[in-house]
């Protein structure tokens, strides 16, 4: 294996063991064990252990926020105030299924477990923020009139729904499925954004039964 290839391959071992143990305090013992190799050819990669997971949480963080922020700055050519809204809660969708294809990265870089430093709980939050950013501009862009609207009250929580509906998805697969949690999702974003245009003769459209 080349010297690239396993340094990525040893960050996935510890990324799988912190996934299965909930524990951000690993040894370099633990994680040559998970990679089959010996102690000594994780140094060839990584100092110490504070190294070697300071490096993980770096690649899974950097990652994590481009996907999301790919997700959030999508945007369609459209006019339409039901057709940009109901694109807007679709990527819910979106963002819900990239957490059930990754979850380790997902709990990692958005619900870090125990022993993390403060300095990567600093950059957790960061992290959150500017995805929190890109939503406020996803729902200004979405919505008529977002001057009438709390953007920032609105955001956080149509965030802490879908970051719910996420945390759920990745730690019990086994008691909901993926399009219940959109669904649920969907039709709770749409009570924010669809049900304030109500009063609009035009119909609106039908974003859970629309396939989110």
């Amino acid at each position: 294996m080349e010297f690239s290839e396993r340094r990525e391959s040893i960050l996935d071992s510890a990324l799988y063991l912190i996934a299965h143990l909930d524990a951000f305090s690993l040894t370099m013992a633990q994680v040559a064990e998970q990679e089959g190799v010996s102690k000594p050819v994780l140094y060839d990669h990584f100092a110490n252990i504070d190294e070697l997971l300071t490096e993980l949480f770096r690649r899974e963080r950097t990652q994590a926020v481009v996907e999301m922020l790919d997700i959030v700055g999508a945007r369609i050519e459209s006019d339409d105030p039901y057709e940009r809204v109901t694109f807007a809660v679709s990527r819910a969708s979106e963002f819900i299924t990239l957490v059930k294809d990754r979850p380790e990265r997902w709990r990692l870089t958005f619900e870090p477990p125990l022993g993390v430093t403060p300095e990567t709980r600093a950059l957790t939050e960061s992290g959150k923020r500017e995805v929190h950013e890109a939503m406020i501009e996803l729902i200004a862009w979405a919505v008529p009139n977002p001057d009438e609207l709390d953007l920032g009250l609105t955001t956080h929580a149509v965030q802490a729904v879908i970051e719910r509906m996420a945390h759920l998805i990745s730690t019990s697969p086994e008691a909901y499925e993926a399009d219940q949690l959109v669904a649920f999702a969907a039709q709770h974003i749409e009570w924010w954004l669809i049900g304030r245009m109500a009063a609009s003769p035009t119909p609106a459209v039908g974003v859970v039964d629309g396939g989110l």
